[in-house]
């Protein structure tokens, strides 16, 4: 039997190795460049580039969650046999199943509701594994169905692996059968509907939405805060890499958007253009490690200030090309030939148009033309109907036109765990609700990428974070709860 290596070197690969066992686990491997060559459970902690080299020889489990991210990177780096722990769900199942009444139900039925629900399966011990029946969705409802709805007549329960391990009841199955399954907050997705060239979030007739509105959304926005909270409890423990980039190469808009703080009537910031040299650097260190998620040479600003965005986004497809690349953009500067260039590198292109009566642009009209005549751009296009005047976040409390501000001091944020933002001088903001940099946490002039995520300002903001917005000014006001 293969020896275990086991990936993250944290609490939960703490947990892992006490449920394999110290002599089934030959060493851990960690991204966290200070780690590497240190001991841990009495176990030697290596680098990727030493996995790649002996992957093949050993089971390669992953046990930080989510663990999407870590296999994506894992599978880009050409190791493609990997298996997920799962925090020791395995072991709480497979208690649960060894104490299940036999004499009453058949079997346990397994949902498998993502691509890791089978590696995972394969983790259950043999001698419960026929005790458990796996179906997929089209199957489930064919036996739920077949049962007349009388599903625990025959099942114990329904188990769903994504995003995490559970025991379902009577109203999953219904869900499941409508077709509605849980929210996957880890989902790399686009931003809009795939199958929307134009969304207008105005289309069911209201002219506008009020800022008291607004308020009232976020304060009843419960499940979503549950959704969050749970997040930031499990990456606490282990912090996962960052998912998603924003690279801004120019801080500077043309827009004039009255919710900005950085629009171009007033903004306050010095003008800054990103070296090449600096962005050639970003792009080699995420190549290095074969960054998979999301990036963006896009964060407070308009992208084609910049006449260099379609030369970098051209290089960023042509180094990071298991990345999802996508841009956001007013539209006002663009032409059919800027359109036609830079459509090839992106992988999503959002076109916010900002017009009050919501009426297209002249490029922007141009633009959804050409993708009607070419139905493969809309699954890459989506333009988005915005006014200039609309109620959007308080951006921490900067928003020009909030003035009810609202705050959430207990209330936790994932973006710390989530996202990094990068600003043209090389200098790592706290998220994108920070568009003038006033908390820095990092300067990839001086530092890594790698040493800045994992570096001790990074770490402050996180522990603070998890105790509530409260604890940093910036995000006592800040109405933003994002999961990307």
């Amino acid at each position: 039997m293969k020896k275990i290596i086991l990936f993250g070197a944290g609490k939960n690969g703490r947990e892992a190795i006490d449920f394999f066992g110290k002599d089934s686990v030959e060493c851990f491997v960690d991204n966290d460049k200070s780690k590497i060559g240190t001991i841990y459970c009495d176990k030697k902690i290596i680098s990727i580039n030493e996995l790649k080299e002996i992957w093949k020889d050993y089971k390669i489990i992953v046990t930080p969650y989510p663990s999407r991210d870590i296999i994506e990177q894992l599978f880009h780096t050409g190791i493609k046999e990997v298996w997920t722990y799962k925090q020791g769900l395995i072991k709480k199942f497979t208690d649960y199943v060894r104490n299940v009444d036999w004499k009453k139900y058949k079997k346990i039925c397994w949902y498998l509701s993502d691509e890791y629900g089978e590696p995972f399966f394969r983790l259950i011990p043999e001698d419960i594994q026929d005790k458990i029946e796996m179906v997929n969705k089209e199957q489930l409802e064919a036996k739920y169905l077949e049962l007349n709805g009388e599903f625990e007549k025959y099942y114990d329960a329904v188990v769903n692996t994504s995003p995490e391990f559970y025991i379902a009841d009577e109203c999953f199955l219904n869900r499941i059968v409508k077709g509605i399954d849980k929210y996957n907050p880890f989902k790399q997705i686009s931003v809009y509907p795939e199958e929307l060239l134009i969304n207008d979030k105005y289309a069911d007739g209201d002219e506008s939405f009020t800022e008291e509105e607004v308020n009232k959304k976020n304060e009843n926005n419960y499940e979503k805060f549950e959704i969050i909270k749970k997040y930031v409890d499990e990456a606490k423990e282990e912090v996962p890499l960052f998912s998603l980039i924003e690279v801004e190469t120019i801080n500077r808009c043309n827009g004039v958007c009255e919710f900005c703080p950085v629009n171009a009537k007033d903004d306050p910031r010095e003008k800054h253009i990103m070296s090449e040299e600096l962005f050639y650097d970003i792009v080699r260190q995420l190549e290095e490690i074969d960054y998979s998620g999301r990036i963006s040479l896009f964060s407070n600003n308009e992208p084609f200030l910049d006449n260099r965005i379609i030369e970098f986004s051209k290089y960023l497809r042509e180094h990071l090309k298991m990345a999802r690349i996508y841009l956001y953009t007013n539209g006002t500067l663009l032409n059919m030939q800027k359109f036609t260039e830079i459509i090839s590198y992106l992988d999503e292109l959002i076109i916010d148009n900002y017009t009050q009566d919501l009426h297209l642009i002249k490029p922007v009209e141009e633009i959804k033309q050409y993708c009607e005549q070419h139905p493969e751009l809309v699954k890459k296009v989506s333009i988005a109907l915005r006014k200039p005047k609309e109620i959007m976040t308080s951006r921490g409390g900067s928003a020009p036109n909030r003035h009810e501000q609202v705050s959430y001091p207990t209330m936790t944020c994932a973006t710390p765990f989530q996202q990094l933002v990068i600003r043209p001088t090389g200098q790592v903001s706290l998220c994108c609700n920070d568009p003038l940099g006033k908390h820095t946490l990092g300067d990839l002039t001086k530092e890594s990428i790698l040493d800045v995520w994992y570096g001790e300002k990074y770490k402050m903001v996180r522990k603070a974070i998890v105790d509530g917005r409260k604890n940093i000014d910036i995000c006592q006001y800040c109405d933003a709860f994002n999961l990307f």
